[in-house]
C-alpha cells in the first residue's frame, strides 16, 4: 500500500515499504527562491549516533540548495552560535563552507531550544530576502533543560515571534525524544514534526535529502528510515 497525506498544502507525508518520504512543500504556488535557517542542536543528549545522523541529514540539505536560496546555520545547547552573523546565498562555495562547519560539529553542554529558536527567527526578520519565502528547521531531541523549561510558554514565545509569517519544521532524533512537544511546536507554526528513530545497525537509516527547491516553492527533505510496520511520525 502506498499512502499519501497532505498537511495543511504545506507539505506531505509519504509512506512505502517500510519507508518515509517528508516533502516540505507548497504545492500551490511557483517556485520562488528560499531563506533557510536550520537550527542544530548540539548539546550533550545529541551525541553518538543522533549527532551522527543529524550531520548527514544537514549534508545532504545543503548539497541539493538551489544557488539562488539563502541560509544561515544555528547552533545551540546551552548556548547559542551562528555559523555566520546573517543568511548566505547558496553558492557552492558558500555551501562547502558549511559543509565543513557541519561536520566539525561536536555535542557539549545543555539544551536551551526556546532562545535558538528565538534567534533564528531573529535571522530570518532581518535578512529577508525580497520574493522569497522562509522556512526555520529544527533539529534536536526535543529535551529544554536550560532558559525558559517549560513546553508550553516555549511554544507561546516561538508562535509569537514567528507570527504566522513563516512554517517551523521539526526533526526529532531518538528513542527518547520529547516528540509530543516537537509536533505542538511546529504544528502551531504551520509546520510539522517528523521523528527520526535511533538504531546501531545500518539496517535503520536516516536519508535526508533537501531536493528541488523548484515548482510549488519546493523544499523537499526525505527522510527515509526502514522500521516497522505501523511505526511513524
Amino acid at each position: 500500500m502506498y499512502g499519501v497525506e497532505k498537511l495543511k498544502q504545506i507539505g506531505y507525508l509519504e509512506a512505502s515499504n517500510g519507508y518515509f518520504v517528508h516533502n516540505f512543500a507548497h504545492t500551490d504556488i511557483q517556485h520562488i527562491p528560499k531563506n533557510v535557517v536550520f537550527i542544530i542542536d548540539q548539546s550533550s543528549s545529541m551525541s553518538g549516533i543522533k549527532m551522527s545522523q543529524t550531520r548527514l541529514a544537514m549534508l545532504k540539505i545543503l548539497s541539493d540548495l538551489a544557488e539562488d536560496d539563502h541560509f544561515g546555520l544555528i547552533t545551540f545547547s546551552d548556548k547559542i552560535k551562528t555559523w555566520k552573523p546573517e543568511l548566505l546565498k547558496a553558492t557552492k562555495g558558500n555551501v562547502e563552507e558549511a559543509k565543513t562547519f557541519v561536520e566539525g560539529i561536536t555535542s557539549e553542554g545543555y539544551t536551551d531550544i526556546n532562545a535558538a529558536v528565538l534567534k533564528a527567527v531573529d535571522m530570518i526578520n532581518k535578512h529577508h530576502q525580497e520574493d522569497s519565502a522562509s522556512i526555520l528547521i529544527l533539529l534536536t531531541d526535543g529535551d529544554p533543560n536550560r532558559g525558559e523549561t517549560d513546553q508550553v510558554e516555549i511554544q507561546k514565545n516561538v508562535k509569537k515571534a514567528i507570527d504566522g509569517k513563516f512554517p517551523l519544521y521539526c526533526l526529532g532524533f531518538g528513542f527518547d525524544v520529547t516528540f509530543e512537544f516537537l509536533e505542538k511546536l511546529s504544528l502551531k507554526n504551520n509546520g510539522d514534526a517528523h521523528r527520526i528513530y535511533e538504531e546501531s545497525d545500518a539496517d535503520q537509516q536516516l536519508q535526508a535529502d533537501s531536493a528541488q527547491l523548484q515548482k510549488g516553492g519546493q523544499m523537499s527533505i526525505r527522510l527515509e528510515a526502514a522500521v516497522d510496520a505501523g511505526q511513524g511520525a
